[in-house]
């Protein structure tokens, strides 16, 4: 799943003029929309970041990777998430 910070993202317009952006580009894709943190995941099977990213700025918009909260890491040194181990 894909995760986009939208800034400029403020209202119910934005989130149906989004997901309507997006589905263009895949019609199966999941999209959810958190106003409240500006966050759009997408859940797409076939487009990929690059293209769902330009669609969401052609809808107006000016989307980005979210920072990762103060103290979060993305990865462990071995890739892995770490969840696995004891």
């Amino acid at each position: 799943m894909l995760t986009f910070e939208v800034p400029d993202m403020s209202c119910r317009s934005c989130a149906s003029k989004i997901s309507k952006a997006v589905k263009e580009v895949d019609p199966q894709a999941r999209v959810e929309v958190d106003l409240t943190a500006k966050l759009v995941r997408i859940d797409s099977g076939q487009a990929q970041a690059s293209e769902l990213k330009t669609a969401l700025e052609q809808a107006g918009y000016t989307p980005s990777e979210p920072a990762a909260p103060q103290g979060a890491t993305t990865s462990s040194p071995a890739g892995c998430c770490g969840g696995c181990r004891p």
